[in-house]
């Protein structure tokens, strides 16, 4: 399959510069052979709401930029040896964006996480910001979060994190069960919990103004431990979104 990078528009093009830049300080700073980069996506900033999810780290992505390899695994339908819907993050991820992007429309009227893909960061579609917690690619060629690894760089590159949080300026950031506590300079304050612990809300203060960050279960979870009830992308990921952002972003 041919090469299919990311086309931004050129007003997105400074911020663009910027987040490279960081990127470069980072992993010049870190001397870190695994070092990965992320930022936003092709069309970011022009959304009704910028949303910024947060991962914990990238699985064999050394040395490569996240949202070039991923922006080209979902135009072409192939997220490492998996479909874009098969592969359980990326499509609760995009079901959801889709959903705060279109006034969470019926489930049934949801489209299949490909077909989302296929418009993703285009000028007619939707997009969103990425960044992984932790630069530090995991290499160990099994999925279980390396969290030696990831705690260590929250300690070591809070610094760098907050800056990255701050260009990207998002309204909403929603991250896979992990504390984003070093992202800020002030201590976001728990707003509200889901009461099967789901999704917590959290407000923030980022340049200036108000936003909130929901704390979501894994998105690649399928049960929350023995003796509860399995995850699905609709009750445990689609309608807890819905109802908290209905809750802090009234229309």
């Amino acid at each position: 399959m041919h090469e299919v990078l990311p086309n931004y528009p050129d007003d997105e093009r400074g911020l663009l510069n910027s987040i490279h830049q960081l990127m470069a300080e980072w992993q010049s700073s870190s001397k870190n052979e695994l070092f990965t980069k992320d930022g936003f996506y092709p069309y970011y900033t022009h959304q009704t709401v910028k949303v910024l999810f947060v991962g914990r780290e990238g699985i064999g992505l050394a040395g490569c930029d996240y949202i070039d390899v991923l922006f080209q695994a979902y135009k072409q339908n192939r997220i490492g040896n998996k479909s874009v819907n098969g592969y359980t993050f990326h499509r609760r991820l995009l079901y959801m964006l889709y959903g705060i992007q279109h006034g969470f429309p019926e489930w049934s009227d949801v489209p299949t996480a490909q077909s989302i893909a296929q418009t993703f960061a285009t000028r007619s579609g939707i997009s969103c910001a990425f960044l992984n917690l932790s630069k530090t690619s995991n290499e160990r060629g099994h999925w279980a979060t390396d969290w030696q690894t990831l705690l260590a760089s929250l300690d070591r590159d809070a610094p760098f994190l907050q800056k990255e949080v701050a260009l990207l300026n998002p309204d909403l950031i929603i991250s896979s069960n992990i504390s984003l506590n070093p992202a800020f300079n002030t201590p976001p304050q728990l707003l509200s919990k889901h009461p099967e612990d789901l999704l917590d809300v959290h407000r923030c203060e980022l340049n200036g103004r108000t936003i909130y960050w929901f704390n979501m279960f894994h998105f690649s979870a399928y049960s929350r431990g023995r003796g509860h009830a399995g995850l699905d992308d609709y009750h445990s990921f689609y309608l807890p979104l819905k109802n908290a952002f209905e809750t802090y972003f009234p229309a």
